[in-house]
């Protein structure tokens, strides 16, 4: 029973479709332009004639088959083969592609149509060829039976075949080997049901298959991202490629190792690195993380975006931490007051006021100019005098935030209270001040120069360098960006810029420079490549395709559809993450403070001991002075209180004598 079945079912696939009349053909025909519409759903139908002088019978067929279309609301245009070649390019400018229908009658209806497509790119437009046989059989047996590649078919080219008399609707493709591929897409049944499709699949879906095509594959030399090794790829770009090779069944023959991504050398007028080889045909797929400009995007086609990640600043690793004991603060507004010799005593000395910040050494200073006045009115009486009294408080105070104890300490209430708050806030200022201003001159959490790009304008001790004419130099040429102007304007003279990154790491191990690149180099590769120790610093976010391709090829489709599909289902993130290389920051090692470089510490100690010496010998000069008219005084009053008492009528006069 089953075996019947199995004959029926392939006598009904077989059977061909009876095209007895004119009107059975209009039909056929007319019913598999409507259904290939409503599928592709194209801007409209343009029906191609392959003759350069219509027959009268061909234009009374194709007036007919447009009426049809007409009556099924479906706009046709019939047109030969030289207005064809004129307006493909509007045509495949359009949002959307049209449908073009040729039919076939003839093997110099299929050579002619050949010509046609030769310098035509095919994939931008649906087809539906049919295939009559009217005026010679050999058309219908290469229907069925193709041989060559004759009609310029690509590996994505959207091609319908309906031969002669079959209800067989097939695609065929070519995988570029000048051999013509062919699949079944459904059957066609009568006029009201239409085709049976073989497959709900789409195109992408259905060629999943290269059938072993070898690829040449370019890379560069000590990314990251991907590097060829024992014959296997590696890094989250190579592990991709790897896996889009088993999935679509292609294999690599050629690895080619440049030194850079590419970018366009004006002085030879040819492009460079991956993207020069990709444009000469020298390769097929560029393996890295490529970042999309206007440039490049006439030259070479980029496949999806996946890699997110940060652009690199590469400098030369510091050899030691530098403690903060001098020259860090900068005194831009006094530089043309003084000499360099006092702006760099000025800057080494005012580095210890930015262990606070401006308001809390506002608050302290505040303090220490209200707090005496407090006291001073509390303690205030008639028979005091209140300057001598003000300036007394103000050295009191002074001496409290000095750490220093009062002569004596205040009877009253009020003034105790103000005393004990004045010297618990005077306790906490000095403790954080102490802690806040060793963390600030010896500990350090890092001692790269800077971080990121703003701390890399605001340093300004770098200059900034990128490989001439390429995507990082007109990024930052071409960016309205605030930051990326300022670091325009540290970049170097376009004439002293490296043409590769070997050029540009020999920079940066004898300059003072910044070498900006948006892709990762292994440390392998910077080990043997320089002559020093480099760090890299990530700067901007950038999103970059894995993979970027000839100008318009064939398969740029077909990677982005399965890269789309390994991205959403997780396997690229487990690549990237599984390859993540942590920056390695230097090993911190902390050299010796030589004499100079505490100069400003010992010069504020020495200060300190000197203007505490003034105001100690001042005071004993003034406490000596005081003590000498003091006992001046109490000799005169003892002498007329001895004489009062030895002469008790004699009278006092002003110069001391007596009269009786």
């Amino acid at each position: 029973m089953k075996c019947w079945i199995v004959l029926i079912l392939c006598f009904t696939a077989t059977q061909p479709f009876p095209l007895t009349n004119e009107k059975g053909k209009i039909n056929y025909y007319g019913s598999l332009i409507d259904i290939f519409y409503h599928r592709y759903k194209p801007s409209g139908v343009i029906i191609l004639s392959p003759e350069k002088d219509y027959s009268f019978e061909s234009l009374t067929f194709w007036h007919a088959i447009s009426n049809e279309m007409s009556k099924r609301g479906i706009t046709t245009a019939i047109i030969d083969s030289q207005s064809f070649r004129d307006r493909f390019t509007f045509y495949t400018a359009q949002s959307v592609r049209p449908l073009v229908v040729i039919l076939l009658g003839s093997m110099e209806d299929i050579y002619t149509f050949g010509k046609i497509t030769m310098n035509l790119y095919m994939s931008d437009i649906a087809w539906l060829v049919l295939f009559s046989g009217d005026s010679d059989e050999n058309a219908c047996s290469f229907c069925h039976n193709p041989f060559g590649n004759l009609l310029n078919l690509k590996f994505n080219s959207e091609v319908a075949i309906a031969c002669c008399d079959s209800t067989i609707i097939k695609e065929w493709w070519s995988i570029g080997n000048n051999h013509t591929r062919v699949g079944q897409l459904g059957r066609w049944i009568d006029q009201n049901r239409g085709i049976q499709w073989f497959s709900s699949e789409a195109l992408l879906q259905r060629r999943r298959s290269l059938e072993g095509r070898a690829f040449r594959v370019c890379i560069v030399k000590g990314s990251n991202d991907a590097w060829e090794k024992d014959g296997h790829f590696h890094g989250p770009l190579g592990k991709l490629l790897e896996a889009l090779s088993e999935f679509l069944n292609f294999t690599i023959s050629t690895v080619i190792i440049e030194d850079n991504q590419g970018y366009w050398d004006s002085d030879i007028s040819r492009w460079t690195g991956v993207i020069g080889r990709l444009v000469r045909g020298e390769a097929d797929i560029g393996l890295a993380p490529f970042m999309m400009t206007a440039e490049r995007l006439k030259v070479i086609d980029f496949t999806v975006p996946i890699y997110d990640g940060f652009s690199q600043l590469y400098i030369k690793k510091p050899d030691t931490i530098v403690l903060h004991w001098n020259a860090y603060f900068q005194v831009p507004t006094i530089s043309r007051y003084f000499s360099p010799t006092v702006i760099c005593l000025l800057s080494q000395l005012i580095i210890y006021l930015q262990a606070f910040h401006v308001n809390i050494w506002v608050v302290i200073i505040g303090s220490i100019l209200i707090m005496p006045l407090f006291l001073t009115l509390i303690i205030y009486r008639k028979p005091l005098f209140f300057v001598p009294l003000i300036f007394e408080n103000y050295l009191s105070v002074w001496g409290i935030y000095c750490q220093q104890g009062l002569p004596v300490f205040p009877a009253e209430t009020p003034s105790k209270i103000l005393c004990i708050s004045i010297f618990l806030s005077a306790l906490i200022v000095s403790a954080t001040y102490s802690a806040s201003l060793t963390s600030f001159l010896a500990v350090s959490s890092s001692y790269l120069p800077f971080h990121t790009m703003e701390e890399f304008v605001e340093v300004g001790t770098y200059k900034l360098t990128s490989i001439k004419d390429s995507s990082e130099y007109l990024m930052f040429k071409s960016s309205n960006d605030t930051v990326m102007q300022k670091m325009w304007s540290l970049m170097k003279p376009k004439e002293s810029l490296p043409a590769n990154e070997e050029q540009g790491f020999y920079q940066v191990c004898n300059e003072k420079v910044a070498f900006h690149l948006t892709t990762g180099y292994r440390k392998e590769y910077l080990n043997t490549a320089t002559t020093c120790k480099i760090t890299a610093i990530e700067t901007t976010r950038i999103q970059g395709s894995p993979l970027v391709m000839p100008f318009r090829s064939e398969f740029t489709a077909f990677f982005n559809y399965y890269i789309q599909r390994y991205k959403h289902s997780g396997l690229v993130s487990r690549w990237i993450e599984h390859y993540h290389v942590e920056q390695e920051l230097p090993r911190a090692i902390y050299p010796s403070v030589r004499l100079e470089g505490v100069i400003p510490l010992l010069a504020a100690l020495a200060g300190g001991f000197i203007i505490a010496l003034i105001i100690f010998l001042t005071e004993r000069i003034l406490h000596r002075r005081r003590d000498k008219l003091r006992h001046k005084k109490i000799g005169k009053l003892q002498l007329i209180t001895f004489q009062r008492k030895q002469f008790p009528r004699a009278t006092f006069h002003k110069n001391l004598g007596f009269r009786y």
